[in-house]
Formats: C-alpha cells, sequence, structure tokens
C-alpha cells in the first residue's frame, strides 16, 4: 500500500522548489477523493470551491490547469482573497509555511541583500512564464503572491504582477534574464512594502 506524505511536505515541494507537476497533481487527487476520475473534474472542484466556498467572482479567474499555464489568469483581489481564505484555515501553518521566504530560500534566497530587514519577514509564491509576446521571446508574466511581516507588526498579503514585456532580442535567453531581473524587481518591491507598513 502506498501512502502519500503529509501535505506540508507535498506543500513545500510544489512551493519551495516551484513543481509545477507537483501542482498539477493537487486537481486528479481531488477528483479521486470525491470519486472522480479526470484532471479536469478536479479542476471543477478547484473553482467551485473558489466561486462559493470563498466567494471569489467567478469573472475574477481562469483556471484551466493548476501549475499556472498560459491559460490561466487571476486578478490580484482575487489572489489575495484566495490567500487571506488560507490564512484562516487550519492547516494554515502548513501552507504557510511551505513558501520559499525572501532571503532565505527557494526562489525569492537572493532576490534581496541579506542586510535587508524584509529577510525573512515575507513568504510568497513566485510564478513565471517565459514565451511569445508581439512574436519574439518575452515575459508572458512574472508574479509574486503571499504574506508580508510588516515592519510594524501588521500581517499583510500581496500580489505583484508583470504581465506581457516584450523581449529586446530573439534569443530566449534574454527573455529568461528579464524574468530573472523581475524576480528580484519584485521582490525588492515587496520589501519596500515590508518597510513602509
Amino acid at each position: 500500500m502506498l501512502t502519500s506524505p503529509p501535505l506540508s511536505e507535498y506543500a513545500r515541494l510544489v512551493n519551495k522548489v516551484s513543481h509545477n507537476l507537483g501542482a498539477n497533481l493537487f486537481a486528479p487527487l481531488m477528483a479521486v477523493a470525491r470519486g472522480q476520475r479526470t484532471y479536469a473534474a478536479g479542476m471543477e472542484q478547484v473553482r467551485d470551491y473558489l466561486v462559493r466556498e470563498i466567494g471569489i467572482a467567478s469573472e475574477s479567474f481562469t483556471l484551466p490547469n493548476a501549475s499556472g499555464a498560459p491559460e490561466d489568469a487571476v486578478t490580484p483581489h482575487a489572489q489575495t482573497s484566495l490567500l487571506r481564505e488560507i490564512a484562516r484555515r487550519p492547516d494554515a501553518k502548513d501552507l504557510v509555511t511551505s513558501m520559499p521566504v525572501i532571503g532565505v530560500d527557494g526562489s525569492l534566497a537572493d532576490e534581496i541583500p541579506r542586510d535587508d530587514p524584509a529577510v525573512g519577514h515575507i513568504r510568497a509564491k513566485t510564478g513565471t512564464l517565459v514565451g511569445p509576446v508581439d512574436g519574439r521571446p518575452g515575459l508572458m508574466t512574472k508574479a509574486l503572491a503571499g504574506y508580508i511581516d510588516a515592519r510594524s507588526g501588521r500581517k499583510l498579503v500581496f500580489a505583484l504582477y508583470l504581465n506581457d514585456v516584450p523581449g529586446r532580442t530573439e534569443q530566449v535567453s534574454d527573455a529568461i534574464d528579464m524574468a530573472l531581473r523581475a524576480n528580484e524587481q519584485l521582490g525588492r518591491i515587496a520589501a519596500t512594502i515590508h518597510g513602509l507598513y
């Protein structure tokens, strides 16, 4: 008999490592738990939960899959509504601590200087898509969303997006470099929010 790892371990793999295959496995696991057998059925459960349980407007997101494919889209308001709901859940600690910590680990380890006061006070998940924008390799999206323990002690949720930035050349490597720079810039914006609030 196979036993799945606990949610905390599974979430850590998906969030810290940014394991998209792991993210996509959530939908079929949800489907199986309700006696269904398809990925589409699991994604329908995800969408239904967002609308009926959290109250997120259905027109504020498009989620054909769970890993952030090019067809996926969500407004910052919908994203922060989901983050607030996660923070209220009994298993919130497992989910929140699974996210990369700015200046410490995961995809946010090197995004701000080690002596920045925000180090260790921001937990967030990145999202990156490099692909065609205006006919050449570009940054389709770069996102950062999560939680900030602000300098004042306030607990904040945030969602920052950068979308549809055309590349300057035909080189995919230039678009990847742009994505890395954008990740750093969004990390610095989050660090600034930490200090301002």
